[in-house]
């Protein structure tokens, strides 16, 4: 899920008694400020945006599909 979905889902996770980092542990997607200032250990899956617009910009106009694979990033928050 991306970071939004895993906010909400601390939320419920809450309300069913179980505490994030604890009990269970909770990850996203995109690493946006939200999870990285969020009180809870919430881990996250980021990525670099310079290379994925430098990817962008260099297949913009090619007509060809890029099959590049770009790296992500770990945030492992416990």
């Amino acid at each position: 899920p991306n970071d939004t979905m895993a906010l909400g889902g601390v939320k419920v996770l809450n309300q069913k008694g179980l505490m994030v980092g604890k009990d269970i542990l909770v990850a996203g997607f995109y690493n946006t400020s939200a999870i990285r200032q969020h009180f809870l250990p919430i881990s996250s899956i980021g990525y670099n945006v310079q290379v994925i617009l430098e990817k962008l910009l260099e297949h913009a106009f090619d007509n060809n599909p890029c099959d590049e694979e770009i790296s992500t990033i770990e945030y492992i928050r416990e």
